[in-house]
């Protein structure tokens, strides 16, 4: 064989595998891109997809579309993943509480603040604590939908 042979041989087999690990290389890189460059609304549609996928699965396995052991296995990844996209998300919520509240305790303890805007952050605040309570049946503390004639829980009559 001559030298001009050989060279092309290697220049093939390096070509091959560079058009096989390609892909995993790209793989990789979007895993790596994706994981840091979410943002928060991409965090929830993505935790919002794998609480779908779980219930799909349960679904599934109802249905006898899947077997015990198949069913096990796919649940307890559906979770795990679920529960790195939960914990992400409230790292991201953290982080922004916490800036927040230090924007606004500079706010606050700014020589001058502004009056009117200090008593609509308050407002603000106010607002959104009350936001989170519903109503809860007296009897068992539940809480219920407005509209609601009887408790979910207890089956306790709720007044209109």
């Amino acid at each position: 064989m001559d030298i001009a042979t050989i060279i092309v041989t290697l220049l093939l087999i390096v070509a091959a595998l560079g058009i096989i690990l390609y892909p995993m290389w790209q793989h990789h890189q979007f895993e790596a891109v994706e994981q840091t460059g979410r943002t928060l609304a991409e965090h929830q549609v993505h935790y919002q997809a794998a609480l779908a996928n779980i219930k799909d699965l349960m679904f599934d396995y109802e249905m006898g579309k899947l077997a015990a052991e198949d069913y096990q296995l796919l649940l307890n990844k559906a979770k795990i993943e679920a529960a790195k996209i939960r914990q992400q998300l409230d790292d991201l919520n953290s982080g922004l509480n916490d800036k927040i509240e230090q924007l606004l305790s500079q706010m606050k303890a700014s020589p001058a603040p502004d009056e009117p805007l200090l008593q609509e952050v308050n407002a603000e605040i106010k607002r959104l604590a009350t936001l989170g309570l519903k109503p809860a049946c007296p009897k068992c503390s539940k809480p219920y939908q407005p509209g609601d004639a009887f408790c979910s829980g207890c089956g306790q009559a709720l007044a209109s």
